[in-house]
């Protein structure tokens, strides 16, 4: 799939949009504002961390994906499955049962995405030895990845430069097809997260993605649900079997917190919950961790297991996948003479690796140093005149927000409410011009109620 370097999977219902700003206040990257009575998105500082999806009373948040649809455009049908799709069905639902009913929606092959878990680990491990840099940071989550080059720039040497273990297996797919002689063939992923859909379209460090579409996880699994309903399964009693021999049990828990660094040594922390992360980052900047090895971050907490596309519960959902992790591994230690396969052997080391990451360039001033100097003192100047209360009053989340905008070109001065007051009060301003300037922030409609 080739890049759209804009392209964000969450897009707002303007009719649905109440302005109530929930959204405005917890985004980590200052990347929506309030304008003409809804919320608007500014696609180069958007992460797609789905946390205005979270709080958005009214479901005005939408999140876009290829549909089932799609995969008609291909003779050769494959879905790729994260494991934490499986911990959405009880334990006694078998992989096996779950595969079969993904077929019948109309795919030839499924595959979970976790067999190309065991090529990463082993070069997260090479990375750690070679202690080049301090601390690596995993590049699985495509939000933290854009968290660091919105944020946090200066730690985008730390990224390991490496495709995700879907990437991989999509890769290995289509060798494997191909050697069959199989055409035209589609490779589609089941998504937990908005973040993972606008990956493929603006894939990091790629120029084109190895998958042909995303499909929502939440609407899939309705589907399959219905279908394994009406199914009838004789399960074998009194004999241990495993449903799929190509992943290793570690692996099942790679999505999880904690899941990357299960096998790693040295000092490796795992972080979720993009709050915490960014909590953390602002840390190490100041403080530094030279004694940190390894950084595991997911952007949601539990980590894949509470992506907003996933429809049971979080904690379930992670109990559920430990406890499938503990099934394959007392398969495997009562079968000693059976391995777990691995369809990525004939993955090179060069095949997975991506371009370096670069940092957004979006808090530069100018290029030209004297007009960069000239927009420095303007916006101390103006820093100054606004109250720093971070009241939203304005549309922007906080008075820095405003500042930025009003020095790009973006926003005025008198969109502070506590501005107008005292430009009203001086007879700088009238209230006839204040109020239309509120009109157009906020909607004339929220004036007429």
């Amino acid at each position: 799939m080739k890049k759209d370097s804009l392209y964000h999977a969450i897009h707002i219902n303007v009719e649905k949009c109440i302005a109530c700003s929930h959204c405005v206040k917890v985004c980590p990257t200052e990347a929506l504002h309030i304008w003409d009575g809804h919320s608007n998105l500014d696609p180069e500082r958007c992460i797609d961390c789905d946390e205005c999806y979270r709080v958005c009373p009214v479901g005005a948040i939408q999140v876009e994906d290829d549909g089932l649809s799609q995969i008609e455009n291909f003779t050769t049908k494959v879905a790729l499955i994260p494991s934490v799709f499986m911990g959405q069905f009880p334990i006694h639902v078998k992989a096996r049962e779950v595969f079969k009913a993904i077929q019948t929606l109309g795919f030839t092959y499924v595959y979970e995405v976790e067999e190309g878990s065991q090529l990463v680990e082993e070069l997260f491990k090479e990375k750690i030895d070679s202690n080049e840099k301090s601390p690596y940071i995993s590049s699985f989550c495509p939000a933290v990845l854009r968290l660091i080059q919105v944020n946090f720039p200066q730690f985008t040497d730390n990224i390991i430069n490496l495709k995700t273990p879907v990437d991989i297996t999509a890769t290995s797919v289509r060798k494997q097809l191909e050697l069959k002689n199989k055409e035209n063939i589609g490779v589609f992923y089941f998504t937990p997260c908005s973040a993972k859909i606008t990956s493929l379209k603006a894939p990091i460090g790629e120029e084109e993605s190895e998958l042909d579409g995303v499909i929502n996880m939440d609407s899939v699994f309705n589907k399959i649900q219905a279908i394994l309903n009406n199914q009838i399964f004789i399960h074998k009693k009194n004999k241990k079997e495993i449903s799929n021999n190509a992943i290793q049990p570690d692996h099942i828990l790679w999505s999880l917190t904690g899941g990357e660094i299960k096998n790693l040594q040295g000092t490796c922390l795992s972080i979720d919950g993009i709050k915490n992360i960014i909590s953390f980052l602002d840390r190490i900047e100041t403080r530094g961790c030279h004694e940190i090895d390894f950084l595991e971050m997911k952007g949601c907490d539990q980590g894949c297991a509470g992506g907003i596309l996933t429809p049971q519960n979080r904690f379930i959902t992670a109990q559920r996948l430990r406890n499938r992790a503990k099934y394959y591994s007392d398969f495997y230690s009562e079968n000693p003479d059976k391995s777990p396969i691995h369809h990525t052997d004939g993955i090179s080391f060069d095949e997975v690796k991506t371009n370096e990451i670069k940092p957004r360039s979006i808090v530069k001033f100018d290029s030209d140093p004297m007009k960069a100097l000239l927009k420095m003192q303007k916006t101390q100047e103006i820093s100054r005149k606004l109250p720093s209360l971070d009241c939203v009053a304005c549309g922007y989340p906080t008075c820095k927000s405003l500042t930025r905008n009003i020095i790009e070109g973006n926003a005025e001065l008198e969109y502070c409410f506590i501005y107008q007051r005292k430009a009203e009060e001086k007879g700088d301003l009238t209230p006839e011009k204040s109020k239309e300037v509120l009109e157009h922030i906020w909607g004339e409609r929220k004036f007429k109620q």
